[in-house]
């Protein structure tokens, strides 16, 4: 999990968490991974989520298409997001 944290990180902290107004507008390339990367950081992800449900309120965790139906939401307003920035 670490590996694809270490990749992403510059990009995380310029635009996410520092909110780096020139990083932004540059509208650069921050960061990146590698292909499958990304799929095993969530597969590692799942992983951990369920050890820890497990552990600690001993029952499987569960995701389902809600979790699905979030992503695709997060996805369009970030998109709609990036066409309302590049109109200004």
């Amino acid at each position: 999990m670490l590996n694809l944290f270490k990749q992403t990180r510059t990009a995380r902290n310029k635009v996410i968490c520092h909110n780096d107004m020139q990083a932004i507008l540059a509208d650069d390339v921050l960061g990146g991974f590698s292909p499958g990367d990304d799929e095993k950081y969530f597969e590692f992800l799942g992983e951990f989520a369920e050890t820890v449900s497990r552990s600690v309120l001993e029952q499987p965790f569960l995701t389902n298409d809600l979790v699905r139906n979030d992503v695709e939401i997060f996805m369009e307003r970030f998109a709609r997001g990036q066409s309302v920035r590049r109109a200004d």
